[in-house]
């Protein structure tokens, strides 16, 4: 069973990163996660209320450009290159 709580723990106002997850799952506390992820599952589904489909051209010439996690480009750090 994969372990999907990115982002869950900020609902209960704990601030963890990779690190401590895995200090977490290495001292047994992969039970706890298990127990933890059925009783979200169980407890608060979730009801999409959309799909955003996206189609994204770039020219050569523009390098750098990148999606942000939501898929939608960045021009952060985008330039053109002639």
């Amino acid at each position: 069973m994969m372990v999907f709580l990115f982002g869950l723990f900020g609902l209960f106002g704990l601030q963890i990163n990779g690190t401590s997850t895995k200090m977490v799952l290495q001292n047994g506390g992969r039970a706890l996660y298990r127990n933890l992820q059925e009783l979200v599952a169980r407890d608060v589904p979730v009801a999409p209320i959309f799909n955003d489909v996206s189609l994204h051209a770039v020219r050569k010439e523009v390098k750098g450009l990148r999606m942000d996690p939501f898929f939608k480009p960045t021009l952060e750090k985008a330039w053109l290159c002639e």
